[in-house]
């Protein structure tokens, strides 16, 4: 099973691994919402102004059985520069077959466009709206997509959760797709 994506991440169907020691543990429920997503594992991160919609995103995820990889800021009182914490969330995504990111800042714009530069990466901004739902489930389908961003100006923790559900809920539909998006990656 050396090609499983879950297995390389250390999380197979309901057992955790410790791929250090090679020493296993049972995740209740863990095998039940593995198999209802594209994704098992989530790298997630913010910058100052988006810290609070990130713990509320935090919680909602673990909760439903989700490997969170938290890779900072750890408060809103100390200014820091978002593409820093975009890069580490891309690379991150890039390094795992089976992680999505989700990357937080006041506007969510800035977090996108930093995201975006990372090759490999296809970061989508989640809009507020009547359209949102469709257009996460078409960022999936037809692109792939692999972090979603949010603005914490515009957007409540139950909308976050919301459209993140729909994103990780929605497989790729490769086929005439897939060759778009092997150009994209061309460029």
């Amino acid at each position: 099973m050396e090609g499983d994506p879950a297995r390389r991440t250390g999380v197979y169907f309901g057992v955790h691994e410790d791929l250090s020691t090679g020493s296993t543990q049972q995740k209740a429920d863990y095998g039940e919402m593995r198999n209802r997503s594209a994704f098992g594992c989530l790298a997630i991160a913010s910058d100052h102004r988006g810290y609070r919609l990130k713990r509320d995103l935090i919680e909602h995820f673990r909760s439903t059985g989700y490997n969170v990889e938290d890779f900072g800021t750890d408060s809103d009182c100390i200014s820091v520069d978002y593409p820093d914490y975009a890069k580490k969330v891309a690379h991150s995504v890039l390094n795992s077959n089976d992680c999505f990111g989700i990357l937080i800042c006041y506007s969510g714009i800035g977090m996108n466009i930093a995201a975006n530069r990372v090759r490999g990466i296809r970061s989508v901004w989640c809009p507020t709206g009547d359209a949102w739902e469709e257009i996460m489930r078409l960022a999936r389908e037809h692109n792939d997509a692999n972090i979603i961003c949010f603005g914490s100006k515009f957007t409540t923790p139950e909308q976050a959760i919301k459209c993140a559900t729909v994103f990780v809920d929605t497989e790729f539909s490769d086929n005439r797709h897939l060759i778009r998006i092997n150009k994209i990656d061309e460029i």
